[in-house]
């Protein structure tokens, strides 16, 4: 294929073939928490901290998982 042998292993060796799907983080408490992703809880977050970014006071949020992935935000 053309491929040097060297070259193949290091671009293996870089894939990552699967992404986390959990994290630890820290609260503003500097209590630890496991935080699991999927997709819907990736999207879900993504909205959460755009909206905290914009200052909008959020009084309420609640993700339900599953398949649906449904929640919502009250602010």
């Amino acid at each position: 294929m053309g491929l040097d042998r060297d070259q193949a292993d290091r671009q293996v060796a870089r894939a990552r073939l699967f992404a986390p799907r959990s994290t630890i983080q820290v609260d503003d408490e500097n209590s630890p928490f496991l935080l699991l992703r999927d997709p819907y809880q990736i999207g879900w977050n993504r909205v959460y901290h755009e909206l905290e970014r914009l200052n909008f006071p959020i009084v309420e949020a609640e993700f339900k998982s599953g398949i649906l992935g449904k929640g919502f935000i009250t602010f």
